[in-house]
């Protein structure tokens, strides 16, 4: 007899990486989009900075904070519409890093709860778990849309190999890099989303605090990280510069590598249309879908069909004529009497 249980095997839960990876690839896209107004505002504040929710993330240092933030608006395609929330155990899982130690559900839980505090995403109890919904990434509270169905959203994208990809030293970029690393590389991709431009970007350290309201240190040390990792390419250039003391003036280009350039993230988009549309296509090829009558239905009988040119006698019921009751005559009634006979 054969055995029908021969083919089955137990499996073992996935790692942190695995984890992301099951999940992400549910979204059906390599990236995630983000306004840019998360890392720099569109207009100087009062003070005359433009930092924005990044700036603040990184001054309180907040980075278990910005790690859920990020990996919330990644997978948020593969789990908006669930019946179940996701565990919270399952979120803890994901945020684990290398230097920041393990990550217990209660210190994700705070993380969003930090996340909440900032307007950044709301909590919602369903069942036993705890449902997470981002917000829009200036803070206000409002509700997040998606940037690309708004034509005046201004974003920028997070490859998901941030998450997966091992690329820094066995690690991925995710928990590699520490918080002013990853700091400096949502700037650097947001200076370089724009497929029209070279793909560089200059900011030296000293415009950190009023272009993001992010320290001079902690732009120093972002790069540093950015550098050993290998994730950022540098290079110089002398440029004339009248109101310099020797009239040369030296600038820093940078750009990222690895997958975060410019052109990779281009492509990452073009791939992600090309699939919907595809999507769409084999939609409109296969047409309708007929509905599934009830198993208890019973099916409407057919007309029974009759000879064709020879019209179905039974159907066909008599005129019924009413009978008139005939006018006096010589009168005017009388005649209009006659004259319906005649031409009727």
């Amino acid at each position: 007899m054969t055995d029908p249980f021969a083919d089955l095997e137990n499996e073992v839960a996935l790692d942190r990486v695995g984890t992301r990876g099951a999940l992400l690839d549910r979204a059906l896209r390599g990236y995630v989009p983000l306004r840019k107004e998360f890392v720099q505002l569109h207009d100087k504040a009062d003070d005359g900075t433009r930092g924005s929710v990044l700036g603040q993330l990184l001054a309180d240092r907040q980075e278990r904070a910005l790690d859920a933030l990020l990996l919330l608006h990644a997978l948020w395609p593969a789990i908006d519409g669930d019946a179940e929330p996701l565990p919270m155990s399952q979120w803890a899982l994901m945020l684990t890093t290398d230097h920041g130690g393990e990550c217990t559900p209660n210190a994700a839980s705070k993380a969003f709860t930090e996340l909440e505090k900032r307007g950044l995403v709301r909590r919602e109890s369903v069942g036993r778990g705890t449902r997470i919904t981002p917000c829009r990434e200036d803070g206000s509270g409002d509700d997040w849309e998606n940037p690309g169905t708004n034509p005046s959203d201004r974003y920028f994208t997070v490859p998901h190999l941030y998450w997966i990809d091992p690329i820094v030293d066995g690690s991925t970029p995710a928990d590699a890099l520490r918080l002013p690393g990853k700091a400096m590389l949502l700037i650097a991709l947001k200076e370089t989303q724009d497929p029209g431009k070279p793909g560089r970007f200059s900011v030296a350290a000293a415009r950190g605090e009023e272009w993001y309201g992010i320290s001079e240190r902690s732009v120093e040390r972002g790069y540093g990280e950015l550098r050993k990792a290998k994730l950022l390419a540098e290079r110089t250039q002398r440029v004339r510069n009248p109101k310099a003391s020797n009239g040369i003036q030296t600038i820093c280009w940078r750009a990222p590598t690895q997958g975060f350039s410019t052109d990779d993230r281009a492509k990452l988009q073009a791939e992600a249309v090309s699939k919907a549309r595809a999507k769409i296509t084999a939609r409109a090829k296969s047409g309708p879908v007929k509905p599934t009558p009830e198993p208890d239905a019973k099916p409407k009988p057919k007309p029974k069909p009759t000879r064709k040119g020879k019209p179905n006698l039974q159907r066909i019921r008599p005129v019924r004529r009413s009978r008139r009751t005939a006018p006096d005559p010589g009168t005017a009634a009388a005649a209009n009497h006659r004259e319906e006979e005649v031409n009727g």
